[in-house]
């Protein structure tokens, strides 16, 4: 196992130092909320946080293509371009598609809804801090995401490996190194903050990391606090790192599938792992049909016109990747919904 490029290293630290930021000021903003007007006094204090995540998602589309020309170069592989990335056509939607701000309003109906419930105030609010904080680490990590997969496409990457940015979780401990195809999204976690890197099938295999080797990098009080007191302890012991991350994912309701439901249509809907990561809780799924597909859009943007006449939804990048064909579909469908330039 290789150490980690210095572009991916660079790109992590990058993307930690986005992601302190951001959600420094939006503690500093939560912190002024006022509780006998809290959707009114956030709504008054969302314009600034929207500034910072906005500016966030600017500056990591617009150094993916160094981060992307930089990992390759580093391992000798040449790609050329086939386009100009469009940094603006990633900027202002949240990664379910919807617009930041109202995204960015959940915190403020969990206050609201713990209080209703005869919560106690600073209880409520900070039941609403810990859904800001979430949501502004994955909308900054998934901004770097979805990023530096356009300029993969770009660039007809076909192969990423998933890198840790220490410290790092335990369930990124057990994720990181896994390979994947460049049209198969990573599993995610709420809290995920690793990288993609672009690679190649048979280069990518000299990155895949070791989990037990990050374990044993650790103090034994690092350790515990990553992987819990006595999970630590197991792992020391000689249990297998997977079976007790997992099974902690299990106990604690992470699992990929969880029980809560929605109907829509009459018809029910499971709310997964995936989208408690995007939103910061286990909420309303964001797909809709389009064209006989259920599709991740997004309404920031204008509609896509179609070739026979008539419009759709403008898709994101994760929907684009499920439904082409190879990476010529997707290049050509990443010009069409405005993400790469002609």
């Amino acid at each position: 196992m290789q150490p980690p490029l210095k572009a991916s290293s660079d790109r992590a630290a990058h993307l930690k130092r986005t992601s302190a930021a951001a959600t420094a000021e939006a503690r500093r903003l939560w912190r002024r909320v006022d509780l006998t007007r809290v959707a009114a006094s956030w709504l008054d204090l969302l314009p600034r946080l929207l500034v910072v995540i906005a500016a966030a998602q600017l500056d990591a589309a617009r150094t993916a293509e160094a981060y992307t020309a930089a990992a390759l170069g580093q391992q000798d592989i040449t790609k050329p371009t086939e386009g100009e990335l469009d940094p603006w056509a990633l900027v202002g939607t949240a990664s379910d598609g919807r617009p930041l701000e109202s995204l960015l309003m959940q915190p403020a109906l969990t206050t609201l809804s713990a209080l209703a419930a005869g919560t106690v105030r600073s209880r409520a609010l900070g039941l609403g801090w810990t859904a800001l904080d979430m949501i502004c680490r994955t909308q900054v990590a998934d901004a770097f995401r979805n990023a530096d997969s356009v300029a993969g496409v770009n660039r007809r990457v076909t192969e990423y490996v998933r890198v840790l940015t220490p410290p790092s979780c335990s369930r990124c401990a057990i994720l990181a190194g896994d390979g994947r195809a460049w049209n198969t999204a990573f599993r995610r976690h709420p809290g995920d903050d690793c990288i993609s890197m672009p690679t190649t099938r048979d280069k990518g295999m000299d990155h895949r990391t070791d989990p037990m080797a990050y374990f044993e990098s650790l103090s034994q009080a690092e350790q515990a606090r990553i992987f819990t007191k006595a999970g630590a302890q197991a792992i020391r012991d000689g249990a297998d790192i997977y079976a007790v991350v997992n099974a902690r994912r299990r106990a604690a309701g992470m699992t990929g599938t969880v029980t809560n439901r929605l109907t829509r249509r009459g018809k029910d809907i499971r709310l997964d792992a995936n989208q408690f990561a995007i939103t910061g809780r286990r909420g309303r799924l964001r797909t809709v049909n389009v064209l006989g597909q259920d599709t991740y859009i997004t309404l920031e943007g204008r509609p896509v016109r179609l070739p026979g006449g008539g419009s759709a939804p403008r898709m994101m990048p994760e929907s684009i990747y499920a439904i082409a064909r190879d990476q010529e579909h997707a290049i050509r469908l990443l010009r069409l919904h405005g993400y790469i330039w002609h």
